[in-house]
């Protein structure tokens, strides 16, 4: 890659690697970008926006909520949890999720009657072979 009549084997950042037969040079990213995999998509923003979908925004789409760890939009998901257990239900994007608990009881209940089945289908071989 060729940047300011250097050779590098990548772009810096806040650049991206344009590629063509005749050259390959670094161009600028976005403003608002600091790392991007093209001009028009971000991998990174710089300080103060959200990433959604490759673009640096100053607050999150609807359905989305401000990281502010991560600097990203992350889908809002909110769970109740229940008075009697630490599972509970989910909606995400305003649609209901299985909850972990839910999912988990689900687990132990497919288990369990995977076990009884197997144990049923022991015993029958035993009688089938005594």
């Amino acid at each position: 890659m060729k940047q300011v009549g250097v050779c590098l084997s990548s772009c810096p950042n806040g650049y991206y690697g344009m590629r063509s037969p005749g050259i390959n040079e670094c161009k600028r990213c976005k403003a608002d970008c600091e790392t991007c995999f093209h001009k028009s998509f971000c991998t990174k923003c710089k300080g103060g926006f959200y990433l959604h979908s490759g673009k640096c925004l100053d607050t999150c789409p609807d359905g989305f909520e401000n990281n502010n760890h991560s600097m990203e939009c992350s889908t809002i998901v909110h769970c109740a949890v229940s008075e009697w257990s630490p599972w509970g239900s989910c909606t995400k994007r305003g649609k209901h999720v299985v909850s972990s608990g839910a999912m988990k009881q689900e687990l132990v209940r497919y288990y369990s009657t995977l076990h009884h089945v197997a144990h049923l289908a022991r015993q029958q071989m035993k009688q089938e072979n005594a």
